[in-house]
């Protein structure tokens, strides 16, 4: 069965289909002009491996990202799973910012995507994928969403100072789905925030 992944670079959406435990064979690319997902033929170029750390090489560094909230204590956290050449890292971390807690766990959501950033740039890398089960993480930096609160307003304009340094790739994935990575920054933002 086919597994598809929504990403977002700066060109715009498109969906990688993959066979599990195969190379994608096929790129979808949303087409403005005809606003429609159109399916191109396959380029090995533009797919990568789904591993994370088959794809850390070169200057290129792959994150997953959640946020969590814990509604006793009001905070907010973020944890991070971020792959690179010097290998594996976990973060987990709990958010600062008292105004940002009234965003609950989106609040942890934008606080992992600036990390995985962060770290990104901090160790000079040319690319980052960043996969995030919450569409704004996306569509704020891009412009899809407004940026109508403060925190939100913060985030985008992190993303616009770096992103002439860095190309970062936005790549939705199904949220509690079974995909490890995914699940495992989700428990590391939990651990944050003492879920």
């Amino acid at each position: 069965m086919p597994v598809k992944t929504r990403l977002t670079d700066s060109r715009g959406p498109f969906l990688k289909v993959f066979q599990p435990e195969r190379k994608p064979r096929h790129l979808w690319v949303w087409t403005g002009r005809r606003r429609k997902w159109q399916l191109q033929a396959e380029k090995e170029s533009v797919l990568e491996s789904m591993d994370p750390m088959v794809m850390a090489v070169g200057g290129v560094a792959v994150a997953y990202v959640d946020g969590s909230y814990n509604v006793a204590t009001g905070e907010y956290g973020a944890g991070v799973a971020f792959f690179s050449e010097q290998g594996e890292e976990h973060i987990s971390r709990k958010g600062e910012d008292k105004e940002l807690a009234s965003m609950r766990n989106v609040a942890g959501e934008i606080l992992g995507s600036r990390l995985a950033m962060e770290k990104a740039v901090a160790l000079k890398q040319k690319k980052i994928y960043i996969y995030h089960d919450y569409q704004g993480i996306a569509s704020w930096c891009l412009g899809e969403w407004k940026t109508n609160k403060e925190g939100t307003r913060q985030y985008k304009e992190y993303y616009d100072s770096v992103k002439d340094s860095i190309e970062i790739v936005f790549c939705k994935v199904k949220g509690h789905s079974g995909d490890t990575w995914n699940d495992l920054a989700d428990e590391l933002a939990k651990q944050s925030v003492g879920n």
